[in-house]
């Protein structure tokens, strides 16, 4: 579900900028080829998931469940391991963490992460969709703002905020990893 809700999200992206652009910045002009923003945003997106999809047909379901063993484990290190890289790689940009734009990011976050949340309880989902949700929402989209910046509008200084935005929202989403974690811990032991 998240990796549909991720490709879905990317392909309107070429649809809803020409739309949006004008509001947010009237002094923009737009030079998008509908054809090629939407071949790759396909490559970035569609492909990975074909991909995969092939992957996870072909190869046996005992290779696949040793696969989403290990990767379950050491995703909440694999989440502050990104982290931790992403803040080094970006040490210039630190200053701007703590700047009015950081606590905009970290509350857009939230909220958005809050939305999917309260999306998935009034579609009475469990509390795995809940999760599955607040990360997507939350979480999923500042690479595809990067990619619309750099590669879609050709402006690169645009990619500033995702990329603050890509810093700052590991840190609920480790939080909310970390959390799960802890209940499932707390669960297997109560029982």
């Amino acid at each position: 579900m998240s990796i549909s809700m991720t490709a879905f999200s990317s392909l309107i992206v070429p649809f809803s900028i020409p739309v949006l652009l004008p509001i947010v910045m009237p002094d923009t002009v737009l030079n998008m080829p509908l054809k090629t923003a939407v071949l790759q945003l396909m490559a970035v997106t569609i492909l990975p998931v074909v991909l995969a999809m092939l992957i996870r047909h072909y190869f046996s379901s005992k290779i696949m469940q040793r696969f989403y063993a290990i990767a379950e484990r050491s995703s909440l290190w694999a989440l502050c391991l990104m982290v931790a890289i992403t803040v080094i790689a970006n040490g210039n940009k630190m200053t701007e963490l703590f700047s009015i734009a950081a606590l905009a990011v970290l509350v857009l976050c939230l909220l958005a992460m809050l939305l999917g949340i309260l999306t998935a309880k009034i579609i009475h989902g469990d509390k795995q969709l809940s999760k599955t949700f607040a990360i997507e929402v939350g979480i999923q989209n500042a690479g595809t703002a990067i990619f619309v910046a750099v590669v879609l509008l050709q402006k690169p200084e645009l990619a500033l905020t995702p990329l603050l935005y890509g810093v700052l929202m590991n840190i609920p989403a480790a939080l909310l990893v970390l959390m799960s974690k802890n209940s499932h811990v707390n669960q297997r032991q109560a029982n």
